[in-house]
């Protein structure tokens, strides 16, 4: 017989995919290009359908998502004809319109070193309250981990900044950490003295510091701590009571000690008898005293025959006398 053609119907070729497909700026639509009639199916990066529509006659599609998506991530979009067949997907991002998080951050007891985590991949900066950078690294790009050795140490209570910024520029919130290592001394002591009797000192300083006396050779001879009314009183290791110079310096919990302030003790110590030898004639007296001390001779009568300061270092000293000292008289040197 003569031929009778028969036509299969069934569709089996799937839509080419999409073209021009980008996500709007606010993250909430996807637009693009595609086969007039087929159905747009957009996922998320877990293969969530996120949303669906319609190419239009013009052979364009804007699909309404689920939510908006704006912080980069990848949405697939493919097309799928009335015949069930679906198209290769196109990827595209999302805007990153999302700061990252804000950044955990700690400081090292010395103030150099701040670690913590951030947005992983994110550039994470410490700044100053003048705004100086003091520092940046980029975060790890797996668990976000950091760790920031500064250009200077932060200490003495001083507060920093630190941010994460990701890729697409977006800057986080400031993490806010304090440098607490206490690198400041005290004030030098002030109203110091020396008691009478030479047992102790007293004067005026920061609460809660130790006192630290020493004496011309730098050897400690007290300790104490100042009251909270800002007073303190150190018992001496011994009486002072020649005149000595002490220092008194004052130091914090942090180890910060202040300048010293100096202090003579009274001088309530007679000095040793001078020695004492007259020339042959009778008027030069010369001989050693504590040096320093003024030497003077003086006859039975009291009256001063001459006097002068012994040397301040060896305590030498020699008296021409107002008269001869002769015939067996006898004067004294004091």
């Amino acid at each position: 017989s003569d031929k009778t053609p028969v036509t299969g119907e069934k569709d089996t070729v799937a839509p080419n995919a999409p073209t021009d497909v980008e996500v709007s700026e606010d993250g909430s639509k996807v637009i693009g290009k595609g086969e007039p009639g087929a159905e747009v199916i957009v996922k998320d990066a877990n293969d969530n359908v996120v949303g669906k529509g319609t190419v239009n006659e013009d052979g364009r599609f804007e699909v309404e998502l689920d939510k908006p998506f704006t912080n980069g991530e990848e949405l697939e979009v493919s097309l799928k004809d009335e015949a069930g067949n679906e198209s290769d997907s196109t990827s595209v991002n999302a805007p990153d319109t999302t700061e990252p998080n804000a950044p955990t951050a700690e400081i090292d007891e010395d103030g150099l070193v701040v670690k913590g985590k951030a947005e992983p991949g994110s550039t994470v900066e410490i700044k100053d309250q003048e705004g100086n950078s003091l520092g940046s690294v980029v975060a790890d790009p797996e668990s976000g981990e950091y760790e920031i050795t500064l250009d200077r140490p932060v200490t003495d209570g001083e507060t920093v900044n630190v941010t994460a910024t990701d890729k697409a520029g977006n800057t986080s919130d400031k993490t806010p950490v304090t440098g607490e290592k206490d690198t400041v001394a005290p004030n030098a002591p002030t109203d110091v003295e020396v008691s009478e009797d030479g047992s102790k000192v007293i004067g005026k300083g920061e609460p809660g510091a130790e006192v630290i006396v020493k004496d011309a050779n730098d050897n400690v001879v007290g300790k104490g701590t100042v009251n909270e009314d800002g007073r303190f009183e150190v018992e001496l290791d011994k009486p002072f009571t020649n005149g000595e110079e002490l220092e008194v310096s004052l130091k914090d919990e942090a180890g910060n000690e202040s300048d010293s302030t100096s202090v003579n003790a009274p001088d309530t110590t007679e000095p040793n008898a001078p020695t004492a030898e007259i020339d042959e004639d009778g008027l030069v007296v010369k001989g050693k005293a504590e040096p320093g001390s003024t030497v003077e001779i003086k006859d039975q009568e009291g009256n001063s025959l001459g006097s002068v300061v012994a040397d301040p270092e060896s305590g030498e000293y020699e008296i021409t006398l107002d008269r001869p000292v002769t015939d067996g008289e006898t004067v004294n040197v004091t």
